[in-house]
């Protein structure tokens, strides 16, 4: 397994496994599945702020989770605290049940 800085081209696989979670799993908070299209707004707006958004991808090139860092919360106390999210594609999450 490879971990990577996320791309363009990985974002249809992020968005895949996003909407995965959100249909079937508790790994993430939303409740609608985001568009390859919303998580490309989402990767630009966290690496324009120079934060993370990284991919593991096993040795074929398939992308089997991703991570990234986004702010805490708005308010100045809370300026240099990070949240992260982190979610496995269905089939890696079937490996871990």
């Amino acid at each position: 397994m490879t971990i990577r800085s996320a791309t363009e081209a990985d974002m249809d696989a992020v968005a895949a496994i996003y909407r995965h979670h959100v249909m079937h799993g508790t790994a993430t908070s939303g409740t609608e599945p985001l568009t390859a299209d919303d998580v490309r707004q989402r990767d630009a707006a966290i690496t324009g702020r120079e934060l993370p958004y990284q991919v593991a991808e096993d040795t074929d090139g398939r992308v089997l989770d991703y991570a990234y860092a986004g702010a805490y919360r708005p308010q100045p106390a809370y300026r240099n605290t990070r949240s992260t999210e982190q979610a496995s594609s269905a089939a890696q999450s079937a490996k871990l049940r």
